[in-house]
């Protein structure tokens, strides 16, 4: 393998012998590494199974895909959704305890007690140490909100509000209630200060039939000068230079766009004889899986017998690798499923719809839905074929109108010479 790299390199460039060794050395290492992971791989496979590993409390759903091996030596693939793990009843309320504890620290933010909230409180809707969900209400909104957050009409001498959280966990709730204190919240010296600033400059345009709107020369007692916000043209600047160069990468992007379109162009315009391919082979006594396999090993037999240098289909490719997964043992329905997300089009989305519903429903079914869609194909593909001719009859215009103007140039200019 590594001769036949180095033919492949220009005859300028060379390859050390202590290079070579060393390269060598590492692909004998890791054919060795592969061999002994492979070998531990098919032990791992080969030994039975009693039990899976379940999810923690907070994790999602996740699924397992197994085989099944009866008495009779038949294999199954199956695929096994494990949920997560949940806590019992007794555990259930043992965490319903801990998390009020935790409530009754964590609720109080910046605040000292319950009997003296000055300062936004802190409301969680979960909790990260237990899969809880948690809905506040406050009997006096106006005051204290859901959210923890002060009203702006709170005397000062404080105002009692109830702030009940109902805990949940899988359909069972406790509540847990708290009587509060809340008084104005105490502002910082600049927050304190933009207040008096706005509440100054309503003040003092409470006429609003003035045409001029003022601006207060002294607030609480201080002397206040108030300036226009320079907008500063650099930001502008850093701001088109980041553009330009958005639009430099945009541009580079054009490249792989392209390649996109074609890809989706060759893929549909080799749907319907796909199609045809597998009615036929369906037809003479094939199953769904044979006939896939078919197709995909006929084509990269192909691939391999054509002079094109770059001779590739995507959706003949899609079929040869959905033929290898369901040869590594992934459930057919599955590949199938794959091979329809990872096509991107519609067409093969329905597809593999119909190749999922054949494995419930038989050949017969899947034979009718497939010949109905493949007329539709080779209609899709006749409107596409003509939608194309015009697009290049378009692109052909501009040349026509330049070379008509070059003619009328020529003919025109010696006769007005010659007048």
């Amino acid at each position: 393998m590594l001769e036949k790299f180095h033919q492949m390199l220009p005859k300028e460039v060379s390859i050390d012998v202590k290079v070579r060794r060393k390269a060598i050395m590492v692909m004998i290492i890791g054919g060795f590494i592969a061999l002994a992971v492979g070998f531990w791989e098919y032990r791992v496979s080969r030994q039975p199974i009693t039990s899976l590993e379940r999810g923690g409390y907070s994790e999602n759903e996740y699924q397992e895909i197994l085989v099944a091996k009866d008495e009779q030596g038949e294999k199954y693939d199956i695929t096994i959704p494990i949920p997560e793990q949940i806590y019992n009843e007794a555990e259930t309320a043992e965490m319903f305890e801990k998390v009020k504890e935790q409530l009754d620290v964590d609720i109080l933010g910046d605040n000292q007690s319950f009997e003296k909230i000055e300062s936004d409180m802190h409301l969680p809707i979960q909790i990260a140490e237990w899969p809880v969900r948690i809905a506040w209400i406050s009997n006096r909104p106006a005051i204290l909100d859901w959210t923890g957050k002060i009203g702006e009409q709170v005397d000062a001498n404080g105002e009692v509000v109830r702030l009940n959280a109902q805990i949940t966990y899988q359909g069972e709730s406790i509540e847990r209630s708290w009587e509060l204190v809340v008084f104005p919240q105490v502002l910082s010296g600049n927050e304190e200060q933009r207040k008096n600033l706005i509440d100054a400059v309503t003040s003092e345009n409470a006429d609003r039939s003035n045409k001029v709107f003022l601006l207060p020369s002294e607030v609480a007692g201080q002397r206040v000068t108030w300036f226009a916000l320079n907008e500063s043209r650099s930001m502008t600047i850093i701001v088109m230079t980041i553009v330009l160069v958005a639009v430099i990468l945009l541009g580079s992007k054009q490249e792989e766009l392209k390649k996109q379109q074609k890809r989706q162009m060759q893929m549909q315009i080799d749907y319907p004889e796909i199609l045809s391919k597998l009615i036929l082979l369906m037809n003479a006594g094939m199953s769904m899986r044979r006939a896939f396999a078919k197709v995909g090993l006929d084509y990269k037999k192909q691939k391999a017998r054509s002079r094109q240098r770059n001779y590739y289909r995507y959706a003949y490719e899609e079929i040869l690798q959905t033929y290898y997964e369901m040869e590594r043992g992934i459930f057919e329905g599955e590949a199938y499923e794959r091979m329809g997300t990872r096509c991107g089009l519609s067409i093969y989305k329905v597809f593999s719809v119909l190749l999922i519903q054949n494995l419930k429903k038989g050949n017969q079914e899947l034979l009718a839905a497939m010949e109905r869609e493949m007329v539709n194909a080779f209609e899709e593909r006749k409107r596409r074929a003509k939608i194309l001719g015009e697009q290049a009859g378009t692109k052909l215009l501009l040349p026509m109108m330049i070379m008509l103007v070059i003619v009328f140039i020529l003919l025109l200019v010696p006769a007005f010479l010659n007048f």
